[in-house]
């Protein structure tokens, strides 16, 4: 899929989805975590750091995504930011972490996740091929009408 139809896809599945947070508040910039496996470092990670405008424009401009990709099929990082924000009339916890994933936790436990193959690096990194082809394939499914 070339890169124009990506975006187009990918700004059309969004706009359908819900619109960004009113407000945002960083809690924690350039953390490192365990979680998830891979050769950053504390040191690498400091240096991600999130401003809440790209917080805020990160949420405009992703996409939903499963469960699944979500925790196994797209990239993860170490490195992440997390704070809180007001989605509409809900406030959540928010998580982001420099491969382009995001995460919103609502107060009533509902999770939903999320990857911005838009969003400009810096502060994320670059989107690789296999990445982008796995966007791809999500916003294609998103975009196609249930039979």
């Amino acid at each position: 899929m070339n890169a124009v139809l990506l975006l187009t896809l990918a700004a059309s599945i969004q706009a359908q989805s819900s619109a960004g947070p009113t407000r945002v508040t960083i809690e924690a910039n350039g953390q490192w975590t365990t979680e998830v496996s891979g050769e950053e470092t504390v040191r690498d990670c400091a240096t991600f750091r999130p401003t809440a405008r790209q917080v805020r424009d990160y949420f405009a401009a992703a996409i939903p995504v499963d469960t699944r990709a979500y925790n196994h099929d797209l990239s993860m990082s170490r490195c992440h930011a997390r704070g809180s924000a007001r989605f509409g009339d809900r406030t959540a916890e928010w998580r982001i972490d420099r491969a382009r994933r995001g995460m919103v936790l609502f107060a009533n436990g509902e999770r939903r996740y999320f990857y911005c193959v838009t969003c400009p690096a810096p502060p994320f990194e670059e989107v690789s091929d296999e990445d982008r082809e796995i966007a791809a394939e999500l916003i294609k499914a998103q975009a196609t009408p249930p039979r």
